[in-house]
């Protein structure tokens, strides 16, 4: 799971990275060489608007991310996730 502001630059940072071998998430560099870009979807989960002044917004999206981590569970067989201390 990626986050950040920038999403497009995100999602290409991260091809760029598996297209290229340099994807620090061994299982799933080796997926990825093993099945093919083709067999993999990037999806936009949540998304935060930016509506008010003086938001630290940069803190609100590691907030919802980790609300997304707690939600979906995407570790182990079910992610390529790894759960955090």
């Amino acid at each position: 799971m990626a986050a950040g502001k920038n999403l497009n630059a995100a999602k290409n940072s991260i091809i760029f990275q598996l297209n290229n071998g340099m994807y620090p998430v061994a299982q799933l560099q080796h997926d990825w060489n093993g099945y093919g870009s083709d067999n993999f979807e990037f999806e936009i989960i949540e998304t935060i608007e930016e509506k008010e002044a003086g938001v630290d917004y940069d803190k609100e999206l590691k907030v919802l991310e980790l609300l997304v981590l707690e939600a979906l569970q995407p570790y182990d067989d079910a992610g390529y996730n790894t759960r955090r201390k």
